[in-house]
């Protein structure tokens, strides 16, 4: 069991984490939230021993050490498959590559040296005390009950697919026999085949697992506890059930916020209003009298009013007073809706296209048309062409064969991966990145960032400080400037935290004009409601059959 206790850290005097307390029994699969930079990643490392905490303390009961799948692997040069899987056993691993050395170097007949041949014994001792053969056996069953059986030993680990190189990895923490794995964001860069494998992976798994994640589906289907870490306070709080439950919770507690501050709020104009008619009275007494009397009135009614403003400001000031919830207003698309959104003429389309990114075709006859106002998504494994159909239909490709149609009338937004795409360089404001493609006065450029979230001094910004979640609400305003009536979005969730994909979610839902998107999130898939969703599959865009899309 994994024990958490008060623990803090604490960077350059700055308080990342404050006095987290949690527990996580055996078997038990736990979710762990938070916006982006509220300490998620920090937390994990702590817990894997990569860090030291400022206080407190963490412990495996019991014994044992937990086991983390990186965000971002780090990859020797020329590592393979079988490589990645045995270095999960570290000292089997040095042991096999010096018996390698030595073997190499052994000549085919009896010249070997006394001191090779020392080496050799030596090598040979060290790689039985680490287990032998037996090791290889196990990475072997491992690799097998990965589902990695028909990649070769010798095949170089940069080349697998993004599903592929989770399970390698997966092979590496199984093969140092963990109590607990901490999982980074697991499903970046997974095709839906991967999600649906990995998902089974963990509920099927016996160990205990701490899991961050921003694909809400795969939260759903896998845990059994939220933990969130709050972004203002740096503390931690404990959620039962899985994100679906959570997020009801949340909205549940942000209503009931709201009520109580709008209450606090009320009493607050109240005794100020009382406070200012005892100001008021005492003022006017001392202004219409000289009268001993009543000037002693007048300085007692202002000391009721000091006494009022005193316990108001005390109560300001003190825990119990609630902060102005944060404002949960959607971004939208709201002043760039016009005819041209709802008309249901062809926007692009292909005709037998090939899509050929290099010397040889990646997806070939492809026939698609957008009209306006369609919502139409491309989901596929990961490699099988789906970005370069975007990039062909944009023209940033040329078809290998067939046409590609765009109207005169279609104005296209384009959202890569990336996220940014526009060439600026880093030092330009976010006020001028939208001047650079909307000629309007100040004011109203202004008042179209602050549909997006960009409000006040946020317009001076630089891009080379927005965050992924301020670049995505930055390019969508740049979209909204150009008076985009088609968005071709590549994985628009990939690289933001929960809070600013629903935000992404809230915005194209309203959004009147032609969506074309690449996507494996299925919860995107499915509030932002797509009339079609295709698959790029066999060399082929193809109506999607897989079922994790039944619910999207």
């Amino acid at each position: 069991m994994l024990s958490v206790n008060s623990l803090s850290y604490d960077i350059n005097g700055v308080r990342i984490l404050d006095d987290i307390t949690f527990s996580i029994p055996a078997g038990e699969k736990v979710a762990l939230v938070g916006a982006n930079g509220s300490g998620k990643s920090t937390l994990l490392k702590l817990i894997a021993g990569q860090l030291q905490p400022t206080r407190g303390s963490v412990q495996l009961v019991g014994g044992g050490h937990s086991a983390c799948l990186p965000q971002v692997p780090t990859i020797e040069e020329g590592a393979t498959a079988f490589d990645m899987v045995a270095r999960g056993s570290q000292e089997w691993s040095s042991a096999r590559c010096e018996l390698d050395a030595v073997l190499a170097e052994l000549p085919g007949s009896s010249d070997a040296t006394d001191e090779l041949m020392e080496r050799y014994q030596s090598a040979t001792d060290a790689f039985e005390a680490a287990g032998g053969w037996a090791v290889e056996t196990r990475i072997q069953a491992i690799r097998e009950g990965l589902g990695l059986g028909a990649i070769p030993n010798e095949q170089p680990f940069a080349q697998l697919s993004g599903g592929q190189k989770t399970r390698v990895l997966l092979g590496s923490l199984l093969m140092s026999e963990p109590k607990l794995i901490l999982l980074d964001e697991p499903t970046n860069y997974l095709d839906l085949p991967a999600l649906e494998w990995l998902e089974t992976f963990v509920l099927r798994s016996p160990l205990s697992m701490l899991v961050v994640s921003h694909d809400r589906r795969f939260l759903d289907a896998t845990v059994s506890r939220i933990l969130e870490i709050d972004e203002r306070t740096h503390k931690l709080r404990s959620f039962a059930g899985n994100y679906s439950f959570y997020a009801q919770a949340r909205a549940r507690e942000r209503r009931q916020h709201e009520m109580a501050y709008q209450d606090q709020q009320d009493a607050v104009a109240k005794t100020e209003a009382a406070i200012r008619k005892l100001d008021q009275a005492a003022s006017g007494i001392e202004q219409e009298t000289i009268h001993f009397h009543y000037r002693k009135v007048a300085k007692g009614i202002a000391r009721r009013a000091t006494v009022q403003k005193n316990r108001l400001e005390r109560d300001l000031a003190s825990e119990e007073h609630l902060d102005r919830p944060a404002s949960d207003k959607p971004i939208y698309f709201s002043g760039i809706v016009d005819a041209a959104m709802s008309d249901r003429r062809t926007l692009i389309a292909s005709e037998d296209v090939s899509v050929a990114p290099g010397d040889r075709p990646i997806l070939e006859h492809v026939d698609l048309a957008v009209r306006g106002g369609d919502r139409i998504a491309i989901v596929g494994e990961n490699g099988s062409g789906k970005t370069s159909l975007l990039r062909t239909l944009l023209g940033e490709i040329e078809p290998g064969a067939g046409t590609v149609y765009r109207a005169p009338s279609t104005r296209t937004g384009y959202l890569s991966q990336e996220l940014v795409r526009s060439g600026l360089p880093p030092e330009t404001t976010v006020l001028d990145a939208v001047r650079d493609v909307d000629a309007r006065e100040t004011t109203e450029i202004r008042n179209l960032l602050a549909q997006f979230h960009f409000a006040g001094d946020d317009v001076f910004k630089r891009l080379r400080d927005l965050s992924a979640g301020e670049r995505i609400r930055l390019e969508l305003a740049r979209m909204a400037a150009s008076g985009a009536n088609l968005l071709i979005l590549d994985e628009p969730t990939s690289h933001l935290d929960l809070p600013a994909i629903e935000q992404l979610e809230a915005a194209l839902q309203v959004y009147q004009g032609a969506i074309l998107a690449v996507s494996h999130d299925r919860a995107f898939l499915g509030r932002v409601g797509f009339d079609r969703i295709f698959e790029t599959r066999e060399g082929r865009l193809q109506i999607a059959s897989d079922p994790l899309l039944a619910e999207a």
